[in-house]
């Protein structure tokens, strides 16, 4: 439908009124939250990747009153009324937008730490207690003012390995799929190059080859740009109605964030190797709108991730941990 100037047939010949919803909205991502339409935009699109992404600041929020038309395109609903655990929806999202943004702690410290959290409100729900969601707020709220996680951190160790072998079979799975996007699949190549991938070595040896490139090479830009990864998180929590966009299993949707974040992560560790001192702020741009294009909008795959790590039992805070921690 486009033109030889690379615009749009339909509407530069019949006009905006007869554009499809996907072509009306994106990159517009509209979810409605009780009576309120929330509006967020895709990571798909480059400029709003760039708008999104590249804030030091971070990430704020604004509301304000317009006139509904009933014409928006709802990508997800969500009734805080309609279940005992849905009504404590904000202030869970409160409570893991203020930790994501929390820069007292490492992004990876942070989703660690999430991961504890939503582990403990799992329960809850399990337990047909969720009476006590407010009470596991207000005591993580207390353990985050005192630092009390820090020590505990610190003690977790990072096993490359067992991390380059988990991302490795996502990545496998993704290849095997097919019809990928060009660009992505540059970036893969980058991945792979960056970090001297050969298939006759083993685990150990790529790990320590991961390991000296995220030393050498990506730690740098990420004490730098770790606001990047922040912004992504929060974006997604937002734009995901994190943790009950897809139903009460909040441990899975944590599962699902943490993959998505320890996938852009490895693969821009392997491309930091591939541009060595020259990779920067647009490389990290330019992989995670590709990457979401690719990736976020593959529902199977996403199923397919979920299912290999609940299959080979890798859905547990122990590997999730190992999955995030550098």
């Amino acid at each position: 439908m486009l033109t030889r100037e690379k615009l749009c047939g339909i509407q530069q010949t019949l006009g905006e009124g007869y554009l499809s919803n996907v072509c009306k909205m994106y990159p517009r991502f509209h979810n409605k939250l009780d009576e309120t339409i929330e509006k967020s935009l895709s990571l798909s699109c480059p400029e709003a990747a760039r708008l999104i992404l590249v804030n030091p600041d971070g990430i704020e929020f604004n509301q304000q009153e317009e006139d509904h038309k009933g014409t928006e395109f709802i990508m997800k609903q969500l009734n805080t009324k309609a279940s005992s655990y849905y009504e404590y929806f904000w202030d869970l999202r409160v409570f893991t937008i203020q930790l994501l943004q929390n820069r007292d702690y490492s992004v990876s410290d942070r989703l660690i730490i999430i991961g504890m959290f939503y582990k403990n409100i799992q329960e809850c729900i399990n337990q047909n207690q969720t009476q006590k969601i407010p009470d596991m707020i207000a005591k993580f709220t207390t353990l985050l003012h005192e630092n009390a996680f820090q020590n505990e951190l610190q003690k977790i160790p990072a096993q490359v390995a067992v991390q380059v072998f988990l991302l490795k079979q996502l990545v496998d799975m993704r290849i095997k799929i097919g019809k990928m996007h060009n660009r992505f699949a540059e970036y893969l190549n980058q991945f792979l190059d960056g970090i001297a991938y050969d298939e006759e070595k083993n685990i150990e040896e790529i790990a320590e080859k991961y390991a000296a490139v995220h030393k050498q090479y990506f730690q740098p830009f990420e004490d730098k740009h770790g606001y990047i990864f922040e912004n992504y998180l929060v974006n997604y929590v937002f734009k995901n109605l994190f943790p009950f966009g897809n139903g009460h299993d909040v441990f899975r949707e944590y599962i699902l964030m943490v993959v998505h974040f320890g996938l852009i992560k490895m693969l821009m560790i392997g491309m930091s190797g591939y541009y060595k001192e020259s990779f920067g702020v647009e490389h990290a741009v330019n992989l995670i709108q590709s990457f979401s294009r690719t990736i976020e909008h593959s529902q199977f795959f996403l199923d397919g991730i979920l299912s290999l790590l609940y299959q080979n039992g890798y859905a547990s805070l122990g590997y999730m941990t190992v999955f995030i921690r550098n």
